[in-house]
């Protein structure tokens, strides 16, 4: 098993090895094991769950949820990282490391990434799912929405992320950060910014600020959306032109074809102003225009 306790101990081992990070692929590896123990207690791991991890990286965020969980599904697009992680988890019989793209598509995950979870769930003694990882930069506004539209019965979510993409999680109504991601994941679940992290707790650097996410999936919102999907595309449509005003914004939406009448009338039923704008609109208050929208 190679051992990468250390800053020292990780730069050596991509040395030694000719692996040259990606910027493109958001290679930041979380090298502090203090805040890697720290997301692994977020997450409440035990030997009840089975945990999905997308971007395994060097494997030290792995390693620490193999010691907790029943099982690790860990997910590395890069062969050369890959292979790093394997040594750093040899003798661990818990994992399973993929070696591939955790999307298919941006509208898909990888049907061999949900296979796996699902053979986890239902050929070992996990009972839980989990999502917990140092998110790729590149595709933490794409997973996160995604794992949660999907059929996978995630009960929790541990991410770090780009402090970015952590304001728009958790923002409200009137923010600068609030758009179609803060919709459409908060109609899913609670969010919670538990940790702020600085670029000296990765390597490389990076030139930004991160956060660590709680993500708790809930039915109490989705159970009252009608139709999901056009939910979706509504969320979508709204928060193509933020700034304008309700119908305005859907007039311009490409794929929204009800009439400007349809519209005035299923606004006014849901209680939404004709002054409204976009980003002025409550998660509560698109859900019950889309509803009001599938009424006609």
């Amino acid at each position: 098993m190679l051992e990468l306790r250390t800053r020292r101990d990780i730069i050596a081992a991509l040395r030694h090895r000719g692996i040259h990070l990606k910027k493109s692929l958001g290679q930041n590896f979380l090298i502090d094991h203090n805040l890697l123990q720290f997301i692994v207690r977020a997450g409440e791991v035990d030997m009840s769950d089975a945990v999905l991890e997308i971007g395994a990286g060097s494997g030290l965020l792995t390693r620490h949820l193999a010691e907790a969980a029943a099982h690790v599904v860990s997910v590395e697009v890069d062969p050369r990282l890959a292979e790093l992680c394997r040594e750093h988890i040899a003798g661990l019989g818990n994992v399973s490391l993929l070696l591939c793209d955790a999307l298919e598509s941006k509208s898909r995950l990888n049907p061999a990434v949900l296979a796996a979870v699902e053979s986890a769930l239902h050929d070992g003694p996990a009972r839980r799912l989990k999502c917990i990882a140092n998110l790729p930069y590149a595709i933490g506004s794409i997973v996160i929405p995604l794992l949660l539209e999907s059929s996978l019965p995630v009960q929790l979510m541990v991410f770090s992320v780009q402090k970015e993409v952590a304001d728009r999680l958790a923002a409200g109504p009137g923010s600068k950060d609030y758009g179609a991601l803060s919709v459409i994941v908060q109609a899913h679940a609670r969010i919670q910014i538990i940790r702020l992290l600085g670029p000296k707790v990765f390597f490389p650097e990076p030139k930004v600020d991160s956060a660590i996410v709680r993500i708790e999936p809930t039915g109490e919102r989705m159970g009252t959306i009608r139709n999901y999907d056009s939910f979706a595309e509504l969320t979508r449509g709204l928060f193509s032109y933020r700034r304008k005003k309700v119908t305005s914004a859907l007039a311009h939406a490409e794929r929204f074809t009800a009439s400007r009448e349809r519209l005035a009338q299923a606004m006014a039923r849901a209680g939404i102003g004709e002054e409204n704008r976009a980003d002025q609109l409550s998660v509560d208050q698109i859900i019950r225009l889309a509803n009001e929208l599938e009424r006609e």
